[in-house]
């Protein structure tokens, strides 16, 4: 197991996140075609996106996929360090 993943593992068994982890497949799909490929395949019905999203996502894929966009507002979204979290 790769050292990320592993980071990644003890950061949710610290915050007690219980959601399933699945690991990445091959494909070749890129950019806002792979980001749709995932969510269908997770059953997503939402995205949730930082605040730069919209200016590189194209947005009409989601759309069409039945997929909302949700843009996080930098202004009163809280953020913390990782490490912080774990320290």
């Amino acid at each position: 197991m790769g050292q990320l993943r592993r980071y990644g593992l003890r950061l949710c068994a610290h915050l007690e996140i219980k959601t399933k982890v699945i690991l990445d497949y091959p494909t070749e799909l890129r950019a806002t075609d792979r980001l749709v490929d995932i969510c269908r395949r997770a059953g997503a019905t939402t995205y949730l996106s930082g605040s730069s999203g919209p200016r590189y996502l194209e947005m009409d894929k989601f759309a069409a996929a039945g997929i909302a966009v949700k843009v996080q507002d930098p202004a009163i979204t809280p953020r913390r360090a990782a490490v912080e979290v774990l320290a």
